[in-house]
């Protein structure tokens, strides 16, 4: 979908996603030559994404209508670790892989950090939607903002999202460093932060996308003790960057999306 909808009309996007639209991209707002190479190169990257996207899986999607009054409550008892952070990390098809995970995750999760690569004028409504069908409150990451049980933090665009530890609690911290693998927000920023400030409490979770950002943090979340999920093959629209985690050895779980909520769940259960 290329359209001044895109940028006007963010809602209608995401709407377009969640009936099997691959991916999206606002028109070009300059019209010097700089601004249109770069445009050029990301309209190439996104048609070729879309020619090698999973269409049995969107058709799966869209014939699967989710019904949000019927959320999965089994958890909502469990008592999960208060340390516990769970980092998620998506691309290509990630709006609607995220939304899949997210409504299935009961008031008492776990804070979640998330990351989808996503333009400035999509993430708050983006989120505003996500907390809409959730039982999870769902919000844009501000700077500084307290992380809460029952609370997911999406980054904003054209933002990092980085998770710090101050005294017993955590915080989140939103800027504008330099683009990591092409991306602000980037995945391997967040899931980097997450294991420096929470270790091996940190559970790392990469879906759907093009590219390879989040592989390398999520090998390095492994290495270091974390428990690591990626989504598999079947399950994504484009297996691209879960799939190159995989390939690197950076999956403690290779999983399809439905199972994915209830594993990260699982590794953050009070023992």
């Amino acid at each position: 979908m290329i359209s001044t909808l895109t940028k006007k009309g963010a809602p209608a996007t995401l709407e377009a996603l969640d009936i099997g639209a691959v991916d999206f991209l606002p028109k070009p707002q300059l019209n010097h030559n700089g601004s249109l190479q770069g445009y050029r190169l990301d309209v190439i990257e996104k048609v070729r994404g879309a020619a090698s996207a999973n269409i049995h899986c969107l058709e799966r999607r869209v014939l699967t209508q989710l019904d949000s009054t019927t959320l999965n409550t089994a958890a909502e008892n469990t008592s999960f670790n208060r340390n516990c952070i769970i980092a998620i990390g998506a691309s290509t098809g990630g709006t609607e892989a995220i939304k899949e995970v997210l409504v299935e995750m009961p008031a008492s999760t776990p804070p979640i950090l998330l990351t989808q690569h996503i333009p400035p004028a999509f993430s708050k409504t983006y989120a505003e939607r996500l907390n809409q069908l959730c039982s999870i409150d769902v919000v844009e990451a501000e700077d500084g903002m307290k992380l809460e049980q029952g609370c997911a933090y999406l980054a904003p665009g054209d933002y990092h999202i980085k998770l710090i530890k101050k005294s017993s609690f955590y915080y989140v911290q939103v800027d504008q460093s330099d683009l990591v693998n092409r991306h602000r927000p980037s995945v391997d920023v967040m899931f980097d932060s997450v294991l420096n400030a929470a270790n091996t409490f940190a559970v790392g979770v990469l879906l759907t996308g093009m590219g390879k950002d989040g592989a390398s943090g999520l090998l390095r979340m492994k290495e270091a003790g974390c428990k690591t999920i990626v989504q598999d093959r079947e399950s994504s629209v484009i297996w691209g960057m879960p799939g190159a985690a995989y390939e690197m050895g950076a999956a403690v779980d290779k999983l399809p999306l439905d199972e994915i909520h209830s594993k990260a769940l699982n590794y953050c259960i009070k023992r």
